[in-house]
């Protein structure tokens, strides 16, 4: 229980993030299960310059699914730092079209530093988090 309360709200933050946008776009996969894979790209601006692109793609599987998003900073952006996100998210498909996650990754690498946190998931509930490297903590 210790390890789940020891991730940072910064990085409760990052891993919700990922993870509603993950769902969001299985959401209406669900509903159409006939079709088993699913890609969507975005590109994101700003005053019309670039300065990330975002690709997501969902399996659906039987009884499972796997929802991959990668996001990368781009164009100006790149300038002044670079930013990579990589996300999994792995679970089972529950009746009602209702999802359960087994696990999720995040590989987050801003510039030089990279950090990797996941999350295992028991019956839907948390029971497992790490983050590597361990973030330094202060001692105030």
């Amino acid at each position: 229980m210790q390890r789940i309360t020891d991730l940072s709200n910064g990085v409760l933050m990052i891993v919700r993030l990922f993870f509603a946008v993950s769902m969001g776009l299985l959401t209406g996969a669900v509903a159409a299960q006939a079709q088993n894979s699913y890609r969507t790209e975005y590109r994101v601006t700003l005053i019309g310059l670039p300065v990330a692109r975002a690709t997501f793609t969902t399996k659906i599987t039987d009884p499972g699914y796997t929802i991959t998003g990668d996001i990368t900073s781009a164009g100006i952006v790149n300038v002044f730092t670079s930013m990579d996100a990589k996300s999994t998210v792995t679970g089972t498909m529950l009746s009602g079209d209702r999802m359960q996650p087994d696990s999720y990754k995040l590989t987050y690498k801003r510039g030089k530093r990279t950090r990797i946190y996941d999350v295992k998931y028991a019956s839907g509930n948390i029971v497992e988090t790490s983050i590597t490297p361990q973030p330094n903590r202060d001692s105030n």
